[in-house]
């Protein structure tokens, strides 16, 4: 039998790709995104790349309760490479998610705002969802 590994490579995410990011609404104040929404779940921060998961709605569906509560922004590849934080492909065979894939690096209160300055809603909550 194929490891499911076999079946899911990690491949090299290009610079000019996207990747989207849930944010759940407790980080977004008075319909503002918070810096604090970047951080590292395990290995990196969580997010989904837009190869394998093509539309925001999508990305928030995987939200594994309550994907309304959660809106989900959008990030280039490239920009987070220049803050200078790593990007990485990791395919999630439990979660049945090709599309995982971490930002790496430390998150410190700077990183947290540069990641704010390129980071734009997909999927806003507004006050009807918070």
């Amino acid at each position: 039998m194929t490891e499911p590994e076999d079946d899911w490579p990690q491949e090299v995410i290009p610079n000019s790709d996207i990747l989207f990011m849930r944010v759940h609404r407790n980080f977004v104040e008075d319909g503002e995104l918070q810096p604090n929404a970047f951080r590292d779940q395990g290995a990196g921060m969580s997010t989904n790349w837009q190869k394998y998961c093509v539309t925001a709605e999508e990305a928030r569906r995987r939200a594994t309760k309550n994907p309304q509560n959660n809106g989900v922004v959008r990030l280039g590849v490239g920009p987070i490479r220049n803050i200078p934080l790593t990007v990485e492909h990791t395919p999630d065979w439990a979660l049945e998610d090709r599309s995982h894939a971490d930002v790496i690096g430390q998150k410190t209160a700077e990183v947290r705002m540069r990641l704010l300055d390129i980071a734009e809603w997909a999927i806003k909550l507004d006050d009807d969802n918070v």
